[in-house]
């Protein structure tokens, strides 16, 4: 945790929270109560209170998501009905999990990637009005456009035309 100056510069950073295994992404829910840790090492994710006075994770928990391989991102729909967790360090997989009230999940399973080749996970986010999931995948160097439908599975994927390599966060 750090205070954030007028110049955005960052000052006083301390470390918050326990019980993580090579943390790779944060996600909060919409209320910012809850924060969400994916743990690269163990394959899993971390849920945990933050508080409303410094912002200091306490009460960390495991999630509940089964253990996958090398889980690198998290991301919450703005409902925090659902929560959508990549990974993959041979052969990629999007896995989405119902939110219980309790901020644990449960009812995971993968989210085909229809229409693609998914290798490598990173970082992933919702457009601005949720219909569209953007995926990059540092295994091709690309960035999949996933419409989300209803249910909170993926339509149809196409590769978003992007110039880099390696993309990691989106």
């Amino acid at each position: 945790i750090c205070a954030i100056a007028v110049d955005n510069s960052l000052s006083g950073c301390s470390s918050t929270g326990s019980g993580f295994s090579n943390p790779t992404s944060i996600a909060f829910n919409s209320a910012g109560t809850i924060a969400y840790v994916s743990n690269m090492m163990a394959g899993t994710v971390s849920y945990c209170s933050v508080s409303a006075i410094d912002g200091t994770l306490s009460s960390c928990a495991d999630s509940g998501l089964a253990p996958i391989n090398s889980p690198a991102g998290v991301v919450l729909n703005s409902a925090g009905t659902y929560a959508y967790v990549s990974g993959g360090d041979s052969g990629g997989v999007v896995v989405k999990c119902s939110v219980n009230v309790d901020g644990s999940f449960s009812s995971c399973a993968d989210v085909p990637m229809l229409g693609i080749t998914y290798t490598v996970g990173a970082m992933m986010s919702f457009g601005a009005t949720e219909d569209i999931f953007y995926v990059p995948d540092l295994g091709s160097s690309s960035i999949f456009n996933c419409p989300v439908e209803v249910d909170g599975t993926f339509g149809t994927c196409t590769v978003n035309t992007h110039s880099g390599t390696y993309p990691s966060m989106v």
